[in-house]
C-alpha cells in the first residue's frame, strides 16, 4: 500500500521506510538466506497452510522489497509485470483480465 501512493499519488516513501525496516526486523536470516514466518495469530492452529497468489507470502514481501528498492533510488516504482489479478495503476495493462477470465 505504501508503495501504491508513492507511485499513484505522489506521496512520500516515509510509511514505506517505517513498513521495511519492521519486515527487516521479522526476517528470519541464515544460511539458506533470508524468509518470514506464515503465522496467524488471529487463527488456530496459527501456522495456517500456504496459499498460492499474488502477493501471498515470502514472494509477496520480496516484491514489495524489490519495488521499495527501485523507488527509493529515483527508479520506476510501478510494477515490472502486470499480473492479471493485480491491476496497477501505473502499467499500460492494468486492469485487463486474464485470457478465460
Amino acid at each position: 500500500m505504501a508503495c501504491d501512493r508513492h507511485q499513484e499519488g505522489g506521496d512520500g516513501l516515509d510509511f514505506a521506510e517505517v513498513l521495511v525496516e519492521d519486515l527487516a526486523a521479522r526476517a528470519t536470516r541464515d544460511a539458506d538466506g533470508a524468509r518470514w514466518s506464515n503465522t496467524e495469530h488471529r487463527a488456530t492452529p496459527s501456522e495456517p497452510e500456504p496459499r498460492t497468489g499474488w502477493a501471498m507470502g515470502n514472494a509477496g514481501i520480496v516484491r514489495e522489497l524489490l519495488r521499495f528498492a527501485r523507488a527509493g533510488t529515483g527508479r520506476d516504482a510501478a510494477y515490472a509485470v502486470a499480473w492479471p489479478d493485480h491491476a496497477d495503476a501505473g502499467h499500460p495493462d492494468a486492469g485487463r483480465s486474464a485470457p478465460g477470465a
